[in-house]
């Protein structure tokens, strides 16, 4: 299979299982998505390294089952190389902004991109090590996590997948959203919710009020389509994917522009109508007051950790992994505990797989980059999101 097919094939869903102990060379080198990649990255790794580059990562779909792979709030650029480092920079969207160099080692069993990250004090911390893998005719990477194989992969923005107006036209999700893109204005299922404004992937859309929400979206060249990235879904749902198929003729919807509002509106001459014999016409009233608020328990919201975070712990490497209701944890790439837990409002409850009960308070910031876990001792850890 060419390398072509087998990223047509990853970018839309993300089918890959993380480990969750440190991969070996030998076993990315038998890696049916690994191994034809190798000698294209020995030889024009180097190369094609710098660029900008969106970075995707496996999310929740909404409409349920199979993760989808799915861009995140996170672009990074790699600059061209002093001599065998490269400089990077990336942001998180409305968030944190970093900089750093990597080593690419094109030599080593497999292939190796090692990252390193200034920290406060203006030193650099080893953040990655990651076996790579170059798309050839894509310049696209396939990244595998020595530590536990999590896999992302970086989509380069070029006109490949970011061909002038890929966003334009009407799109729907199988959950039956859709939305529209036309004349700098975004309609959901035909009614116009705001303008917009796109940057690299990144779909901005200013509603009347001047409010404003970012959508992160890819168009996929092999399937036509496009997968966006909403910041919550339905029923609570938070970070999460779907896959917009466009829409034919038939199917689009007749967009309705937003009404405008006004405090005033035009007069005109409404017919008198007469009601039925004997059938008193009762025309509602306008309260004058407000009675008292009723008294209700609103549910608490719970938070979702979905995701692997990390931490420094007294100079340890802590990295936490949340998925369903299973938790996973290394220190110093070493396997420490595992278990199952639930979340109800700020409180996460759990048992390891040794019998040891915990309840410790969590809060997360409006990023979602950032996880603070206050444990019964009273320490506090701040995790950042990691993928």
């Amino acid at each position: 299979m060419s390398a072509r097919k087998i990223f047509a094939a990853l970018i839309l869903v993300f089918y890959a299982q993380c480990s969750s102990a440190e991969v070996t060379p030998k076993q990315v080198l038998s890696d049916p998505r690994f191994y034809p990649l190798v000698e294209a990255t020995r030889k024009h790794g180097a190369e094609y390294l710098p660029g900008r580059y969106v970075v995707t990562m496996e999310l929740p779909s909404r409409t349920g089952g199979t993760p989808i792979l799915a861009s995140t709030q996170m672009i990074i650029e790699i600059g061209e190389p002093d001599t065998q480092t490269y400089p990077f920079r990336y942001d998180i969207h409305g968030g944190k902004k970093a900089e750093g160099y990597m080593i690419l080692d094109t030599e080593s069993e497999a292939p190796l991109l090692i990252s390193y990250t200034k920290n406060a004090l203006g030193k650099f911390d080893l953040s990655g090590k990651s076996y790579a893998g170059l798309y050839e005719s894509d310049k696209a990477w396939l990244t595998g996590a020595v530590s536990d194989g999590s896999m992302n992969i970086l989509i380069p923005i070029n006109d490949i997948y970011f061909p002038e107006g890929w966003y334009l036209g009407a799109w729907k999700c199988s959950d039956g959203t859709q939305f529209t893109f036309d004349g700098g204005k975004m309609y959901s299922n035909g009614q116009e919710i705001g303008t917009f404004t796109v940057d690299d992937n990144r779909i901005t859309v200013t509603a009347s009020d001047g409010s404003k929400d970012t959508v992160y979206a890819i168009w996929n060249p092999y399937k036509k389509i496009i997968v966006m990235t909403f910041s919550s879904g339905p029923n609570g749902m938070g970070m999460n994917a779907g896959v917009f198929e466009r829409m034919n003729d038939s199917e689009k919807p007749k967009t309705t522009p937003k009404i405008p509002e006004s405090n005033s509106s035009p007069k005109t001459k409404t017919p008198k109508t007469q009601s039925p014999t004997n059938q008193p016409q009762h025309e509602p009233k306008m309260p004058s007051k407000f009675p008292p608020m009723p008294k209700v328990n609103m549910p608490a919201r719970n938070i979702d950790i979905t995701g692997v975070w990390g931490a420094y712990v007294e100079g340890k490497q802590v990295i936490l992994q949340y998925q369903g209701n299973n938790y996973f944890g290394w220190i110093n790439g070493v396997p420490s505990e595992m278990g199952i837990f639930t979340i109800n409002g700020n409180k996460i409850t759990g048992t390891s797989s040794k019998g040891e009960k915990f309840t410790n308070e969590i809060d997360i910031d409006d990023s979602s980059e950032f996880l603070d876990m206050t444990y019964t001792n009273g320490l506090t850890v701040r995790y950042q999101k990691l993928r």
